[in-house]
């Protein structure tokens, strides 16, 4: 059993190099039932709060000494065909229909091989244009990979198929993978958009810190 210890620190108290890096960006797929494929980008959104220091005690599981609490979040704006329909989505009207934030949180050693474990996603959905629906939202997370002391992959995965436009899930992972060997933590988030009264979106957009 794992037993944590909070405590909240200053970033200057550890060297920031320390810590697995995330992009300033990343991309989403948005394809249309036409089957156009338009690239989305999702910005990141700075950390609302501090990092966390943790010290873990299992000498059985591992020997590192400091772990930390961190998160990434992204924002991506979706722009759709205009409200008759008639463009497609490589043709938009340059305005936004929907906003879309997909957030991870996960502990990661600072110490010796770098490891993770994913340990909350959340986010959101909305549109901003009134004529624009979004009809239904499927969210998968999880991690995959091998341990230090198992180098056989452990696989941690959930799937909620009923998402509200506001969420977050706890995932009670435990294990933390490395990203050595294809190793991989994150989420995935896929909407289905329409407007007007005959076009329609699948948008697929990941947040995968390795």
């Amino acid at each position: 059993m794992f037993l944590f210890f909070s405590t909240s620190v200053e970033a200057s108290e550890f060297d920031d190099s320390d810590l697995i890096e995330v992009p300033e960006a990343i991309e989403g797929t948005l394809i249309s039932d036409e089957g156009e494929e338009v690239t989305i980008v999702g910005e990141l959104i700075e950390p609302d709060s501090e990092i966390s220091l943790f010290s873990l005690s299992d000498s059985a599981n591992d020997s590192e000494s400091n772990l930390v609490s961190n998160e990434a979040s992204y924002e991506f704006s979706i722009m759709a065909a205009d409200t008759s329909g008639t463009k497609t989505t490589t043709q938009t009207d340059n305005s936004v229909s929907a906003k879309v934030i997909l957030k991870i949180h996960y502990t990661e050693t600072i110490t010796g091989i770098k490891k993770a474990v994913l340990t909350q996603v959340s986010g959101s959905y909305k549109r901003i244009d009134p004529t624009v629906r979004i009809n239904g939202a499927i969210l998968t997370y999880g991690s995959t990979g091998p341990t230090r002391s198992n180098p056989a992959y452990i696989t941690q995965r959930r799937t909620q198929t009923v998402v509200p436009s506001n969420f977050s899930y706890r995932t009670f992972f435990n294990t933390k993978v490395t990203q050595l060997g294809g190793g991989a933590v994150g989420a995935n988030l896929g909407l289905n958009i329409s407007r007007g009264t005959g076009r329609s979106w699948s948008l697929k957009v990941s947040n995968n810190l390795f």
